[in-house]
């Protein structure tokens, strides 16, 4: 690395002790973005002096968050997907992928790409990771050790999904059909 390249670290504390630290890169980003959302509304600081039941209030996890948006439990994301917040950004389990692909023996299957491509995104919105890029379903897909043919024609046949300039983008207006797709999903773990 280059002296003069800056370093971004990511260092989480509760009061003075730490109790993480990341030098991604992604993380830095997220973290600063979501800290420039809230910088009109004050900081949610515990303060020591306000009632117990503040200190009952907790802090979500990424994952946890994700779980309560699509309405379904942490253990069936983390074991279905193993979301990250790094690049390939999600780890699809087999035999998931497997079970899922078996619900559609008599009835015409989703493509891959719109499978990879509507985890890929509902995950990254919720964890403000940015875009879905047509290399992120590639990469994705690489580790089930699939190749991926004619992705824009399946992305343009699917309600939930809009394909442009390789870039994957969810339909704000058929969240819950692509919300329902995950977590049929899931649940096939």
């Amino acid at each position: 690395m280059n002296e003069n390249e800056p370093v971004f670290k990511t260092v989480l504390y509760v009061d003075d002790k730490v109790v993480a630290t990341s030098n991604s890169l992604t993380l830095w980003q997220s973290v600063l973005s979501s800290i420039k959302c809230n910088d009109s509304q004050p900081l949610n600081a515990i303060n020591k002096s306000e009632n117990k039941d503040n200190e009952s209030k907790t802090i979500l996890s990424p994952i946890e968050k994700f779980a309560k948006e699509i309405d379904i439990e942490v253990d069936l994301i983390k074991d279905a997907l193993n979301p990250t917040m790094e690049t390939p950004f999600i780890h699809l389990d087999m035999k998931t992928w497997e079970n899922y692909k078996k619900q559609f023996a008599n009835k015409r299957a989703l493509p891959d790409v719109v499978i990879v491509g509507t985890i890929l995104a509902l995950w990254k919105k919720s964890a403000n990771l940015g875009d879905v890029m047509q290399k992120d379903v590639i990469t994705v897909l690489k580790q089930l050790n699939i190749s991926s043919n004619n992705a824009a024609r399946s992305y343009k046949n699917c309600e939930w999904l809009k394909y442009e300039s390789n870039k994957i983008i969810l339909m704000a207006s058929k969240f819950s059909l692509a919300q329902n797709m995950l977590i049929e999903y899931c649940k096939s773990v």
